[in-house]
């Protein structure tokens, strides 16, 4: 079994920060598209990727009472 939640907390930094990196190539050899054409081809990998964002970015919101 695999708990989705140890995955997300084991591997959150490591995914954003490769799928940085993919973002920012200009050429990839091989290919005719640039990193950000060929995430945008992977609408799974996109998801993950704001959902993780998405996280990231509301772990230190103020909650309101």
């Amino acid at each position: 079994m695999i708990d989705e939640k140890v995955i997300r907390r084991t591997f959150k930094d490591q995914f954003i920060m490769h799928y940085d990196d993919v973002k920012r190539c200009r050429s990839i050899p091989g290919l005719s598209v640039d990193g950000e054409g060929l995430l945008k081809q992977n609408k799974a990998a996109t998801e993950f990727y704001n959902s993780l964002e998405s996280e990231r970015l509301s772990q230190d919101r103020v909650q309101r009472a």
